[in-house]
């Protein structure tokens, strides 16, 4: 497959904020009407992508967040599909990187174009929602957060009285005010966590 380099302003939509201070972020995504089989035939992948997240949840955290001696904040992952592999065991996907980044990291000249087993999920993927999701949830389990019966993107840490709701690379985490920063230090890499009230 091929990916496409995406420019976009951040802020874009807050016209108080001036054009000059908006900043610009950068985004590699697999173009999708540009897959193919090892045969040149077009690709074909299951309909995968992460859970919903309700409006319940949300309303929850932000009643939770309101009781004394909690804090809520909400924060973003960094580049959140790069972080997730693509499983071993499905399809291998083969891409075709930009030519300024084979320049980039590749001095030498190629007589033919280059390509690369995509090893780390991507936007445009079919299945990146899906693998982020595998990914996150086994981080959220590994610092010790359990799912909540019923609500897919709420997790819950018993021992730090936290709650955490996840969709797909926004967080959102209420309880303890003692316990949240630390928490988020060792989550996922995030963006710096706000104050939500």
């Amino acid at each position: 497959g091929k990916q496409s380099m995406l420019p976009i302003s951040m802020n874009f939509v807050c016209p108080k904020i001036q054009r000059h201070r908006n900043p610009f972020k950068g985004r590699i995504v697999i173009r999708g009407n540009r897959v193919f089989d090892e045969q040149g035939y077009g690709a074909i992948f299951s309909e995968q992508s992460s859970s919903g997240s309700q409006a319940i949840v949300a309303n929850f955290l932000d009643a939770i967040a309101r009781l004394p001696g909690n804090i809520g904040m909400e924060s973003d992952a960094q580049s959140a599909y790069t972080q997730a592999p693509l499983d071993e065991r499905d399809t291998h996907v083969w891409v075709i990187l930009p030519p300024h980044i084979i320049e980039r990291y590749f001095p030498w000249k190629f007589d033919f174009k280059p390509v690369f087993r995509l090893r780390l999920a991507l936007e445009g993927h079919p299945r990146s929602g899906h693998y982020w999701e595998k990914y996150s949830h086994q981080k959220f389990r590994e610092c010790g957060f359990e799912k909540v019966p019923g609500y897919d993107c709420l997790f819950l840490h018993r021992k730090k009285g936290l709650f955490l709701m996840s969709y797909v690379d926004a967080f959102k985490m209420a309880g303890n005010a003692d316990n949240m920063m630390p928490m988020w230090l060792s989550l996922i890499h995030i963006s710096e966590p706000t104050r939500l009230l």
